[in-house]
């Protein structure tokens, strides 16, 4: 059985396969319906596979098909390696042929494409060799684990990753290393390691100069603002958890900024933090600017949360202007649940940054299309944009993100591509569905 936490990379090119007779997940032709990408730490690329190779027991097209992808999971680790990453949810794959290997196997020959933010500071190599499974299925990523990811020296995986099943190998998964075998190509076998070209080419899939929706979020005339911060361990209530001191600092920059706020929900002293005996403060300003209001919450698990929360956060969601989550992605679990909560009206702008690991990977298309569900009369990022990151981020460095974004709110004069510079470098934060941002001109037409 394909775990929960597995399941979910593999559910967004598995839906592809029921609605495609040839299996293949494929970008819509019309630019202006696809989302597109702007960093300032990475450059997009598009990259191709001209053929994959794949061994499986199976006949079933629809079974190879997700094989496959399960096979291309592995590429996460391996490019993340090198501070970069694909977006799994723009993966393609058609399958091209099959021939008997014998032992009871096929060989199957496929074609992908991949759409990957690449490190900026790394070299941009014509073709990157992907070092991937042979197989796709359970039996065959076994022992593909037992080979190269359970050996004591760690040769083939992140240093410190621990005891690695199935659930998390592809995540920890780092071949480049060069005590690594796979690296080397000694004594392989091609039923248990395939590699793979990846042809690397600059992406169309971009976007220069766009900016937030200035111009929407205050049409109002306020700002609201909704962050959720996850703590670093379930069940800690002190402040050497780095999830809950993320919380308190940036608790103590919007004071520090804003200064006393005309109405705020817990009474705090001078200097004082809220601390994980609060997990919700609600703070009210009225500045030059407009009105402002800041909606903080702690949770222990975003995948995992009261009944509380679920109906305080949709109350104050559905008007947020920022929304942002800062904490685990917990290998896309807590990102899934991020989809299914809060709620959206129509024609409510939000800018939304999803500040977990990796999360440039995991989010789910459905986040956007929740938007795009109630405004089916505008261009499909219309009333969202998705800041995520590309590489894993900091506890330490959330406060900072999260300010970023909100002194830019407030100034009014930044691109995405100054906003996310001022982000902590390594994350590799990008931005996606600005392709339709107009501002300076008006949101409306």
């Amino acid at each position: 059985m394909i775990s929960r936490k597995r399941s979910f990379w593999l559910a967004q090119v598995a839906a592809c396969a029921v609605l495609s007779p040839t299996f293949s997940c494929s970008r819509p032709v019309n630019a202006e319906s696809r989302p597109l990408f702007d960093a300032a730490h990475s450059v997009a690329l598009d990259g191709t596979i001209s053929e994959g190779i794949i061994h499986t027991k199976s006949t079933a097209d629809d079974v190879i098909w997700q094989e496959i992808a399960s096979q291309l999971q592995y590429n996460f680790g391996q490019l993340n390696g090198i501070d970069s990453l694909a977006d799994s949810s723009k993966t393609e794959i058609n399958i091209l042929g099959k021939e008997d290997a014998g032992n009871g196997l096929q060989k199957v020959r496929y074609s992908a494409k991949l759409f990957v933010a690449w490190d900026k500071n790394r070299a941009v190599p014509a073709s990157y060799e992907l070092i991937l499974p042979g197989r796709g299925d359970v039996e065959g990523l076994n022992l593909f684990l037992e080979t190269y990811g359970k050996d004591a020296t760690e040769t083939c995986r992140k240093g410190g990753s621990g005891a690695l099943n199935l659930d998390s190998f592809w995540y920890y998964y780092r071949p480049e290393k060069s005590a690594c075998a796979l690296k080397k190509k000694q004594n392989i076998d091609a039923t248990l390691v395939s590699y793979v070209k990846l042809d690397l080419a600059p992406s169309n899939d971009t976007t220069q100069n766009k900016a937030p929706e200035y111009g929407a979020v205050w049409e109002d005339g306020q700002l609201i603002v909704t962050a959720v911060f996850g703590k670093a361990h379930e069940g800690a209530m002190t402040t050497s958890d780095v999830g809950i001191a993320a919380y308190n600092q940036t608790y103590s920059a919007i004071v520090q900024k804003f200064g006393k706020p005309v109405v705020q929900s817990v009474e705090l002293g001078e200097g004082a933090i809220p601390g994980a005996e609060n997990t919700y403060v609600f703070l009210s300003y009225d500045t030059p600017q407009g009105h402002i209001e800041f909606n903080l919450f702690l949770v222990d698990v975003l995948s995992n949360t009261s009944e509380e929360f679920k109906k305080n956060f949709s109350t104050v969601t559905k008007y947020s202007d920022f929304l942002s989550y800062s904490g685990h992605s917990a290998l896309g679990g807590n990102i899934k649940a991020l989809t299914t909560l809060g709620e959206v009206v129509p024609h409510q702008y939000t800018l939304f940054m999803v500040n977990g690991c990796d999360t440039f990977s995991y989010v789910d298309p459905a986040l956007a299309g929740k938007y795009q569900a109630l405004n089916p009369n505008y261009s499909k990022d219309k009333f969202v944009d998705i800041i995520t990151n590309a590489m894993p981020s900091y506890f330490i460095e959330n406060k900072r993100s999260n300010m970023a974004v909100i002194n830019a709110l407030l100034e009014k004069k930044k691109t995405y591509k100054e906003i996310l510079a001022e982000f902590d470098p390594y994350q590799k934060a990008v931005v996606t569905g600005e392709q339709d941002n107009r501002w300076p001109l008006e949101f409306w037409h």
